[in-house]
C-alpha cells in the first residue's frame, strides 16, 4: 500500500494528496485531501504526525516500525518507508510513503476490524 502526502511548513501540516481505494477499504476511512490528525483514532494520527515532523526535520528517507494494539489487546507491525519528494529539488513538499505489514497482513486487518467495532 501506498500515499502520498503534501507537506506545508507554516504551519506544519500533513496532508494526504493520494490516499487511493483500497486504503480507503483496509482502514475504513476516506482521507484523500483531509490532514494527518484526521486519523482515527486520534492517538494513531498523533503518532503518524509525530512521525512525519521526524522526516521532515531529517530531509531524508525515513523507516518506521509500529507495533500497535487494539482496545482488546490485539497487537501487530506495520513498516512504514517515508521517501521525500521535492518539486523544486530544494523545498521538502511530499510524501511518497509505502507500507508493509509483510506476515503481519491478516493481524493488521483484524487490528483494524477491533478498531472500528
Amino acid at each position: 500500500k501506498c500515499v502520498v502526502v503534501n507537506c506545508f511548513t507554516d504551519p506544519i501540516s500533513f496532508v494526504y494528496r493520494f490516499w487511493g481505494t483500497k486504503n480507503t477499504e483496509l482502514f475504513k476511512q476516506e482521507l484523500t485531501g483531509k490532514n494527518v490528525l484526521d486519523i482515527e483514532p486520534l492517538e494513531v494520527g498523533e503518532k503518524l504526525f509525530e512521525q512525519y515532523c521526524v522526516a521532515l526535520k531529517e530531509k531524508s528517507p525515513a523507516l518506521f516500525v509500529n507495533n500497535v494494539k487494539s482496545a482488546t489487546g490485539l497487537t501487530t507491525v506495520e513498516t512504514i518507508l517515508r521517501l521525500p519528494l521535492s518539486s523544486d529539488g530544494l523545498t521538502l513538499n511530499q510524501f511518497l510513503c509505502v507500507f508493509d505489514f509483510g506476515e503481519h497482513f491478516d493481524a493488521f486487518e483484524k487490528y483494524l476490524e477491533e478498531e472500528k467495532d
